[in-house]
């Protein structure tokens, strides 16, 4: 009997001393799996361009670069408020020209630790890409001050700067033939040819009910509406930059997007030299209206320059009411005899909400006196009849990054029209550089109106009927819910 147990503790020793005994190694990442018909998945197929790239600093296709959002996770991510809330950061601050970022313990879908070398090299591969170089146009460099804390320098003084920390963070040194690999929501995985977004396991705090989704390549974009109706695919976006919108058979909700529309001045006109004259104008137009009218509702007014959806104004409440009688009072004021020539509208007659925007401001002009043409040309021929300075008014569209920079407006590429060395622009300048109160640019900005803001767009996102959920995307986010969604 002793000579058994002996024999048999010597097989259990060699057993541990070839198997568990030994340290496991780290093992790379499987990114194949076997698709489970009953992981509450098969209904739900999103679009992505296939001869595009699916690494977020490559990509090109607006579904490629939506989609990637689901994979990679930024310093923080933006709330519909475009409020920055923290993902790979565990908290940050802004000094003077410095932002310190200390990274939370974050670790990537294959289980690797989220480093800071990581973050530097996606920092500067975002800034060397089409899609994410705006938001970090102000920033100059990326410093390694330890394995958790890092301090990104910027060229001018930013209050908001944390806002532009969306860049999503993607796992170094992965080969490009491989899948790239992210800390988000979901990892991109293969079943043979069939691509998948399968739920990252080392995510914490997300346990969806849709764990894996199908990935559906298109070739052409222009019919991803048709794809939704007919069941192909499961979401579709639409900006509605094209200025017209169709109803399609599908769940659809509205999201704010970061797009004003405003009126430019002619700064050779005599009319509109006068700051009464376009603080007349502002007054003549009542922004529900607008909206109304010539958007189909799909905007929101704006008396401000700011989004009217941002965090850092929701405690002001300035009304876009018409005040029409004010404006008569102040156009009296400023001399001028509005009959005395004509105003020249000019927009871009391709887009039809610019269209009747157009139509709208010239019966606005007209209550105030003033002889209206509007003055429609190709978008093609916009740039240069603004450089040629043939028109009086244009309506312009600028789209603004997240931390709301308006130097587009005053210097930048939208910026016809507004002197340099407006008072709008050096107050601005001294609220950025933490010199005033927002509220003392606002107060400078309406007394000398150099641009008149009308509403800030919205863009459309349409459901398949075949999931339900909350649907709450944002500018940033088309899928900031999809926790909530599930298949019907």
């Amino acid at each position: 009997m002793k000579k058994l147990v002996s024999i048999l503790l010597t097989i259990l020793i060699l057993l541990c001393a070839f198997s568990s005994c030994d340290k496991p190694k780290e093992e790379e990442e499987d990114t194949s799996f076997s698709f489970a018909q009953d992981d509450n998945t098969s209904n739900l197929t999103l679009a992505y361009t296939k001869s595009d790239s699916l690494n977020p600093y490559e990509a090109e296709s607006l579904i490629n670069l939506q989609m990637s959002g689901l994979v990679f996770d930024g310093f923080f991510k933006l709330d519909s408020a475009y409020e920055p809330v923290p993902c790979v950061a565990k908290e940050a601050s802004i000094n003077g020209l410095y932002v310190n970022v200390i990274l939370d313990n974050i670790f990537y879908s294959d289980g690797s630790r989220l480093t800071a070398q990581d973050a530097e090299a996606s920092f500067y591969a975002a800034k060397e890409s089409d899609f994410y170089a705006p938001r970090l146009e102000n920033f100059k460099d990326f410093y390694i001050n330890s394995d958790n804390v890092v301090m990104l320098s910027m060229e001018k003084a930013d209050p908001f700067a944390l806002s532009c920390l969306d860049f999503p963070i993607v796992k170094a040194g992965v080969p490009e033939e491989e899948l790239p690999v992210g800390s988000g929501r979901y990892k991109y995985a293969r079943d043979g040819e069939n691509l998948y977004l399968v739920v990252n396991t080392n995510k914490g705090n997300f346990n969806p009910a849709i764990k894996t989704i199908s990935l559906e390549a298109v070739h052409d974009t222009a019919y991803l509406d048709s794809s939704l109706v007919v069941g192909n695919t499961a979401i579709y976006y639409n900006d509605l930059s094209s200025g017209e919108y169709n109803r399609i058979n599908a769940t659809t909700v509205e999201t704010g997007i970061n797009s004003i529309v405003y009126l430019g001045f002619n700064p050779e006109t005599e009319f509109f030299e006068t700051k009464e004259v376009r603080q007349a104008v502002s007054f003549a137009i009542d922004r529900s209206e607008a909206v109304s009218n010539a958007f189909q509702s799909h905007a929101r007014g704006a008396a401000l320059p700011f989004n009217p959806d941002w965090y850092a104004i929701s405690s002001l409440n300035f009304s876009g009411d018409a005040e029409l009688e004010r404006a008569k009072t102040l156009i009296d004021e400023s001399g001028i005899e509005p009959k005395s020539g004509e105003v020249v509208i000019l927009y871009n007659y391709e887009n039809g909400f610019k269209k009747d925007l157009a139509s709208y401001i010239e019966t606005c002009l007209e209550q105030l006196g003033f002889i209206v043409r509007t003055f429609g040309v190709e978008a093609d021929r916009v740039k240069d009849e603004l450089r040629d300075r043939n028109y009086d008014i244009y309506i312009g569209e600028c789209r603004l990054i997240q931390n709301m920079d308006l130097s587009p407006l005053f210097t930048g590429s939208a910026s016809y029209g507004m002197a340099e060395d407006s008072e709008s622009h050096a107050m601005y300048q001294t609220f950025i550089d933490g010199n005033c109160e927002i509220i003392d640019f606002i107060n400078t900005f309406n007394s000398d109106m150099p641009f008149v803001p009308v509403c800030f767009r919205n863009a459309v996102v349409s459901y398949t009927r075949a999931i339900y959920g909350d649907f709450a995307p944002c500018d940033t986010d088309i899928f900031y819910d999809i926790e909530s969604w599930s298949i019907r």
